[in-house]
């Protein structure tokens, strides 16, 4: 997921993000466990696993309505 992350803020859109272990936080253990590696933009899943351009595209979208 990082490197997806690398590659879609130099070719397509810079974005700013965080990566965080949620082995340091048994809250985040708990909601995303066998989700990791997930990415969220605040408390919305945007996709897990792998990296899905489409879906980060369709929430920039969203945030932007």
């Amino acid at each position: 997921m990082r490197k997806a992350m690398v590659v879609f803020n130099r070719r397509l859109q810079p974005i700013t993000w965080q990566e965080i272990d949620i082995d340091r936080d048994i809250d985040l253990i708990r909601r995303y466990d066998v989700l990791v590696p997930v990415l969220c933009s605040g408390e919305e899943e945007i996709c897990h696993h792998f990296f899905d351009e489409k879906a980060l595209l369709a929430a920039f979208d969203q945030d932007q309505v």
